[in-house]
């Protein structure tokens, strides 16, 4: 079972996430790996669910897709909100 969990959660990722990417023009060698992340990290949480949790299949996979959306969303809303560091000009003249 823990195979068809990873696989499934794999698979989902990259079906609901690519095409956001492709949608949002995010370039494909981040989209790609981001992804595969995801998917990842999501089949890894989902597993541990379901070895305490004798769960039905149909519950995995909206458990899944609840996953992946959340830990998508964190990731941008994270890479969204950052504060880089400003470096102000040296220029006196400047605005």
């Amino acid at each position: 079972m823990t195979w068809h969990v990873l696989t499934s959660s794999l698979v989902l990722s990259l079906i609901l996430l690519i095409p956001l990417g492709i949608k949002w023009e995010i370039p494909k060698k981040i989209t790609v790996p981001g992804s595969i992340m995801v998917g990842l990290l999501t089949g890894l949480i989902v597993r541990g669910i379901v070895e305490i949790y004798h769960i039905k299949f149909w519950q995995i996979l909206i458990l899944q897709i609840f996953l992946i959306i959340g830990i998508s969303a964190s990731l941008l809303l994270w890479r969204f909100f950052r504060d880089p560091e400003r470096i102000p000009p040296e220029d006196k003249n400047a605005i």
